[in-house]
């Protein structure tokens, strides 16, 4: 009997960590490419509230400025970074799901791939899982 309690414990422990990796965790981006201004969102359990929830600190943070907020990226269980060029106004976003280091070197590449000069990181975060 302490045998099959003992598998029964094991299989239990599995089961319950299998959930909590199988679990996203939502994060979305807005910017404003006028002024580099950005909203952003965590750890929201879908991509609908992640992305609403950008929008809105987007909005506030920028009232009264000139542009835009502008969907930049939603995604879940990683790491994202943003470079702007305050001189072109393009920028670049990069990803990784489990390194900011290779987020922040697909950002800043990509900001200079679409002309960006001189782009400085404006934004980074991961997620409450990220690996």
């Amino acid at each position: 009997m302490r045998k099959f309690g003992t598998i029964l414990l094991v299989f239990s422990f599995l089961f319950i960590s299998n959930n909590a990796l199988a679990q996203k965790f939502w994060g979305a981006v807005y910017i404003n490419k006028q002024t580099g201004i950005t909203g952003a969102s965590w750890n929201w359990e879908g991509q609908s509230e992640a992305e609403n929830e950008a929008l809105k600190h987007c909005k506030i943070k920028n009232s009264g400025k000139q542009g835009e907020c502008q969907f930049v990226q939603a995604f879940y269980n990683g790491c994202i970074s943003i470079y702007w060029s305050s001189i072109t106004k393009n920028y670049g976003w990069g990803f990784n799901g489990h390194d900011m280091y290779i987020a922040r070197m697909n950002a800043v590449s990509g900001c200079s791939g679409v002309g960006g000069k001189q782009c400085k990181e404006i934004l980074n975060f991961c997620t409450a899982r990220y690996y």
